[in-house]
C-alpha cells in the first residue's frame, strides 16, 4: 500500500527535475547584422570586472586616431597555445568593429621580452595577454593607451573556455554590445 502511495511521488520528482534546468550558456552575439560566436559564454563574461571602467576601454578601441592595436605576451610554454588563440580572436573580431565603426587600424601580435617592451606610442594601443605566470586575478584593466586582459588561471572549468577568453570576451563584448543608457 505504502508503495503505491511513494511511486507518484518519486515520479513528480523526477519529472519536475527535468523542468527545472540550468541555464543554457550562451556564445553568440548579433554584431552588426553578423551572428558572431564567442569561446566563453557571454552572460558569464559580462561579470569580469573593467579597471578603470568600460567606457573608458570602448572610448580607447573606438578612437579614430588609433593606426595600431598591438596584442603582446611574454612567452611561457604552456601559455603560449591560449595566446595565439586569443589573439586571433580579438583580430578576427576587432575587424568587425573596424568595419562597422569605420576604423582605420591594423592588430598584430607580439611576443615581448618584458612589460618595458610596450613603449608608448601615439596612436598606438597595446592589449597584453596576461596568464597566470603574470596575473592572479581575471580582469580587464586600462592604463594609458594599455589593456591588460588578465586570467588568473588556463583550466578549462566551464567545459570548453578558460579564464583568458572570459577576459578576452570581456573587452570585445565592452566594445561591441550597444551601451544601455
Amino acid at each position: 500500500m505504502k508503495l503505491k502511495k511513494i511511486i507518484p511521488v518519486i515520479l513528480m520528482i523526477v519529472f519536475l527535475s527535468g523542468c527545472i534546468s540550468q541555464p543554457v550558456p550562451n556564445h553568440k552575439l548579433e554584431y552588426n547584422g553578423i551572428s558572431t560566436t564567442f569561446r566563453a559564454d557571454i552572460t558569464k563574461a559580462l561579470l569580469v570586472p573593467v579597471y578603470s571602467d568600460e567606457v573608458q576601454l570602448k572610448d580607447l578601441l573606438l578612437n579614430k586616431n588609433i593606426s595600431s592595436i598591438n596584442v603582446t605576451f611574454i612567452a611561457n610554454d604552456s601559455e603560449n597555445k591560449y595566446y595565439a588563440v586569443g589573439a586571433f580572436e580579438i583580430g578576427y573580431k576587432l575587424s568587425l568593429v573596424k568595419q562597422k565603426e569605420n576604423l582605420n587600424y591594423t592588430v598584430n601580435a607580439t611576443e615581448i621580452l618584458s612589460l618595458d617592451d610596450m613603449i608608448p606610442l601615439e596612436n598606438t594601443v597595446y592589449v597584453f595577454l596576461a596568464g597566470p605566470s603574470q596575473a592572479n586575478e581575471t580582469r580587464v584593466d586600462i592604463n594609458n593607451s594599455i589593456i591588460t586582459v588578465s586570467a588568473r588561471n588556463l583550466e578549462k572549468p566551464y567545459g570548453k573556455y578558460t579564464d583568458l577568453d572570459l577576459s578576452i570576451d570581456k573587452m570585445l563584448l565592452s566594445v561591441m554590445m550597444e551601451q544601455e543608457d
